[in-house]
């Protein structure tokens, strides 16, 4: 394993949901820049940034040497109940491996996922999600800085 090589998402979508801001930002090569989304008891729709369109290595990854990279963030205001998640898919969104989801702050943190085995990078997705529950006078935000995948050949 010589090489690394970073593979980066090349679109985004919001699934039919409240958009995030910014989307782009969430995979424009900066951990200091985000997008976000909010959820409300005013709103009361869930904000969803759906992250595709990752490119295929150059060379033959071995197992195990392929990393899914997140940087996010949750800021929650308020008492009620809200739910902030971060989820990939290797299925093209058919179905969803929570990374986490939480009901509170959580600080920017760089979460690392080791992929076994992918056939397709196409099909992967990555998606951020802030929902509102219950409760008055209560938000979340949810803070998507970045997503890559790194590949080792």
């Amino acid at each position: 394993m010589g090489r690394l090589e970073t593979l980066r998402p090349s679109m985004d979508s919001d699934s039919g949901y409240t958009p995030f801001t910014n989307p782009a930002n969430a995979y424009d090569g900066n951990t200091s820049t985000s997008s976000y989304g909010i959820d409300s008891d005013l709103q009361h729709t869930p904000a969803v940034l759906v992250l595709e369109g990752f490119p295929a290595p150059a060379a033959s990854a071995t197992a195990g040497s392929i990393k899914l990279k997140t940087v996010s963030k949750v800021a929650k205001y308020g008492t009620g109940t809200v739910s902030a998640s971060l989820s990939y898919s290797l299925d093209a969104g058919a179905s969803w491996t929570t990374i986490y989801d939480v009901d509170g702050d959580r600080a920017k943190t760089t979460d690392e996922i080791v992929l076994s085995s992918v056939q397709n990078f196409s099909t992967i997705r990555v998606k951020f999600q802030a929902t509102w529950i219950s409760g008055t006078q209560t938000y979340v935000n949810s803070y998507a800085y970045e997503a890559w995948i790194e590949v080792a050949s």
